[in-house]
């Protein structure tokens, strides 16, 4: 499980939609507090992403540790954005993962998007 969550992280400090896309599942369900409803679908998942990713300024996800048992990964993480544009904001959260066969089926978050 660390070698997934050492790719996850690298493509997503890359900001490529596609690389994280491609770690979904083509039914998987995203779950975030900044979502209204769950993303559901590797497609939907790649939009997230790709909104995300050009939405914020000087993006860093970096990984704190991490728990796994069976095909499921509990990892805790810090988030930050923001430089010269916006100010700089962090936050720290932890997501739990579903891997089944290799791809990523659900992906809960859980942190608070008011919190510094």
């Amino acid at each position: 499980m660390r070698s997934h969550l050492d790719r996850f992280f690298s493509a997503w400090m890359r900001h490529d939609p596609d690389k994280m896309a491609a770690f979904y599942t083509i039914d998987a369900i995203m779950e975030d507090p900044t979502l209204q409803e769950p993303r559901k679908g590797r497609e939907s998942i790649r939009e997230y992403y790709r909104a995300m990713f050009e939405s914020l300024e000087d993006p860093e996800h970096d990984l704190l540790d991490y728990a796994s048992r069976n095909d499921r990964i509990w990892f805790e993480w810090t988030f930050a954005s923001g430089g010269t544009k916006t100010p700089r904001v962090s936050y720290r959260g932890v997501s739990i993962q579903d891997i089944p066969d290799g791809l990523i089926i659900h992906d809960h978050a859980f942190w608070s998007p008011n919190d510094d």
